[in-house]
């Protein structure tokens, strides 16, 4: 929770997000958060959107006996082509509504999900975008 207060996680997130969210949960649509963040940091920055949050997708480390953290995943890398395959894990992925993404390493993400959205995209994700079959682009308003 410091880390994100630290970060003014709130002032980051995106007021045309926080609309789009409440729409969603407005109508059951369950609303996934993928990340390559660690999981935790994840967990503590969904609870801050304002919206029920169906689960968070991220970097889980892997745990033995007493909580000992090994040097291991427990799931798979949640970046790039592993944000379809934690989203294949959670049985959600042939079943995308909607995905949004501001760098390439969610291009794969948004080519599975039936409305295809990249936020304020990164000059990389740009480069990709004309192979995103149906994507939009959200830019913020200043």
């Amino acid at each position: 929770a410091k880390v994100l207060d630290d970060g003014q996680i709130e002032s980051r997130i995106r007021p045309e997000m926080r609309q789009i969210l409440r729409w969603a949960e407005g109508r059951d649509v369950p609303i996934y958060v993928v990340s390559a963040s660690p999981i935790a940091i994840i967990e503590v920055g969904t609870a801050r959107l304002g919206v029920q949050v169906t689960g968070a997708l991220a970097m889980t480390p892997a745990l033995g006996e007493g909580d000992l953290l090994l040097p291991h995943l427990d799931g798979p890398v949640v970046y790039g082509d592993g944000k379809v395959r934690a989203l294949e894990q959670a049985g959600v992925a042939s079943r995308l509504l909607g995905a949004f993404g501001d760098s390439a390493y969610d291009a794969a993400m948004l080519r599975v999900a039936r409305v295809p959205v990249a936020v304020t995209p990164a000059p990389r994700l740009v480069a990709l975008l004309p192979g995103i079959a149906g994507v939009s682009e959200l830019a913020i308003r200043r």
